[in-house]
């Protein structure tokens, strides 16, 4: 579905962890996917999140170029959080 009738600003980003880091990909996957399913008001957007195994895809198309950029700056700002977290928590229970 395109959001703009001319040219449109599509993204997706594929995160694959490694066999050993694969199970905090179901971790990073919950606590980014109210974001990305209900995106904060950046203009018309249409996005999808998917999880298979190891690997997190997400697509995004929005109306403008600066409304993609300010979606993949917020995704992947979140999914950083997530990750230093995730390595506090590790370090608590070494």
């Amino acid at each position: 579905m395109n959001v703009k009738e001319s040219i449109s600003n599509k993204a997706c980003i594929t995160l694959t962890f490694s066999s050993e880091e694969c199970n905090i990909a179901e971790t990073i996957y919950n606590s980014i996917f109210a974001e990305v399913v209900n995106p904060a008001n950046v203009g018309k957007i249409v996005t999808n999140i998917d999880l298979n195994g190891c690997t997190i895809k997400i697509c995004i198309e929005a109306d403008t170029l600066s409304h993609l950029r300010a979606f993949l700056n917020s995704i992947l700002y979140l999914t950083n959080t997530s990750i230093e977290v995730i390595k506090i928590e590790k370090k608590k229970f070494k």
